[in-house]
Parts: structure tokens; C-alpha cells; sequence
């Protein structure tokens, strides 16, 4: 078992994020709930920037089991730093990569790491900490020996609902210089194939989504504890299906949420997918960019 879990988010390469990490937010609400006794920290160094003093200061403080690292194209070179740093002050912690370039490199990242997580995280990663035989594992890929073994893909998660909110309790909500905007998730996946996006590669085109009333719930919960003034939803579209957005609309309109938040999304603007009434609907429920 694998009870002392730190996650992070490697600093960009020669950037500073305003924006707070998702990925490993449900990450750590996930192996929470199913390991109520672990304790999960989240370091996110594209907001704090990265030094190996002060890396080496968390891994003393901490004293992880597994690091988990997020790995984006441009925060590759950051990731291979923590990876060496954390491999010098003990070899013996475990170190999984995951995240977008994890999943489509994944023999680039073992060079540096000893498990990589392909595509969606939640339940490979959560039999990770639980001390599963890797052999096991679906959706992992890992050193045997000197090959490179990828086991069988893990099956999508279909009901998001199942994985509880983000855990942003772990991170500094109010230090980001987003705040007091935030960023939400409603849907894993897009139907389209855009040659400059990765979502072909890592959902395979397969559309998974959120119930409306979860959505909106955690927009609440967010304007609640966090005092929270805009959401942006950052599903590839909102717009899956006109009626979806509609419904959304609807639901935010219903609690009120319009009158305290402000929000901004992203749409496909094919013919069938926009309408003058939809725009009519974004701008009643008080969203202010598409």
C-alpha cells in the first residue's frame, strides 16, 4: 500500500501558470475517497516555479511512497528534473508519470520514471497506491526487465459522476492570479478529429460526460467555499448537443447561480450545433465568452 501520495504539476518550461491544475485535483479526490486513511498532497510548481531546494524540502517534509507527475509537452523538461532530484534523495520512492504526453509517450517517459499511466488516471493510478501487481494493472505501462510492457488499455470511466469533486482544498485556491475565476471539467472526450488537437489521440473520439445537476452542484460548491466569481468550463465543447447546453443553461438559471457567477466556454460552431436561440440562452445564464 501506498499511503503518502504527493502529486505534482511540473513548472512550464520558462512560464508561470494562472491557472490551477485539473488532472491531478481528480486524482487526489479520487484516491481520497477510496483511501480515506492516505494522505495526498498536491505541489503545483507551474505557480510556484520549481528550485531542487525546495523539491528536495517536500520530499524530506513528506516523505512520499509515490510521486505522481502531470506531464504536459511543455512541462516535460520540469518533470525529467523532479524525476532525477527525487531518484538521488531516494530510489526507492516510486515515481508514475501520466497526463497528456505520458499517455502518448509513453517510452519517452519511462526513461525517467518507473510506471506511466495511459490516457484516463482515477483507477490505474488508485491500484498503483493500492499495491497492485503491475502485471495487473490496466491502462499502465512499465519496465519488465529491459522491455517495455504496456498493458491491455483500461476501460473508460462512463459515469463521471462517480469521481467526486476536485480536490481543491490541496491547493492555494485563493493565491492563483486567476482567482477568483476557476476552471471546471463537464465532459472527457470530443467526437471530432481536428488535426492540431490531442483529444483524438487520448479519448479515441469517445465522449464521456457529467450529469447537468453534478456540474452545476460543484459550480455552487465552488461559489460557496471559495467565494468564487467566474467559472470557466473547459470541456473541448460544451456544445456536444445543443439540448446539453440548453439544459445547463437552465439549471444555473434555476439556482440563481447567473446572478452570482459569470462564466466562459468553449463550442463547436457547426451549423447544427449553434443556433441564435442558444447564444440567446449562454447570454440569460449569464456567460460572457464563447
Amino acid at each position: 500500500m501506498k499511503s503518502r501520495v504527493l502529486l505534482v504539476f511540473p513548472a512550464y518550461d520558462g512560464l508561470l501558470s494562472e491557472t490551477p491544475p485539473v488532472g491531478i485535483t481528480y486524482i487526489a479526490s479520487y484516491v481520497l475517497q477510496k483511501l480515506p486513511s492516505s494522505q495526498v498532497k498536491i505541489i503545483d510548481c507551474s505557480k510556484d516555479g520549481f528550485s531542487e531546494e525546495s523539491w528536495l524540502k517536500e520530499l524530506n517534509d513528506f516523505q512520499p511512497d509515490v510521486v505522481g507527475i502531470s506531464v504536459q509537452t511543455l512541462n516535460y523538461p520540469s518533470a525529467r528534473k523532479i524525476t532525477r532530484v527525487t531518484r538521488q534523495y531516494d530510489p526507492d520512492i516510486l515515481l508514475v508519470m501520466g497526463g497528456v504526453n505520458a499517455t502518448l509517450d509513453p517510452e519517452e517517459c519511462l526513461k525517467h520514471c518507473d510506471i506511466v499511466v495511459r490516457g484516463e488516471g482515477e483507477k490505474s493510478f488508485l491500484e498503483i497506491c493500492q499495491g497492485a501487481k503491475w502485471e495487473d494493472i490496466k491502462g499502465i505501462s512499465f519496465k519488465n526487465e529491459e522491455m517495455i510492457q504496456h498493458n491491455e488499455p483500461r476501460e473508460r470511466i462512463k459515469d463521471l459522476d462517480e469521481i467526486p469533486f476536485r480536490a481543491e482544498h490541496l491547493l492555494d485556491v485563493k493565491g492563483y492570479k486567476f482567482y477568483p475565476s476557476w476552471n471546471l471539467i463537464g465532459s472527457r472526450g470530443c467526437p471530432y478529429a481536428c488535426t492540431f488537437c490531442c483529444s483524438p489521440l487520448v479519448w479515441k473520439r469517445v465522449v464521456n460526460l457529467r450529469s447537468v445537476k453534478n456540474i452545476v452542484d460543484e459550480m455552487e460548491d465552488l461559489q460557496a467555499k471559495y467565494d468564487i466569481k467566474h467559472i470557466d468550463i473547459c470541456d473541448d465543447m460544451i456544445n456536444i448537443s445543443q439540448q446539453r447546453t440548453f439544459d445547463i443553461c437552465h439549471e444555473i438559471i434555476a439556482r440563481g447561480l447567473h446572478n452570482k457567477l459569470t462564466f466562459a466556454c468553449s463550442m463547436r460552431a457547426n451549423r447544427q450545433l449553434v443556433s441564435l436561440e442558444l447564444f440567446q440562452k449562454l447570454k440569460e445564464a449569464n456567460f460572457i465568452k464563447v
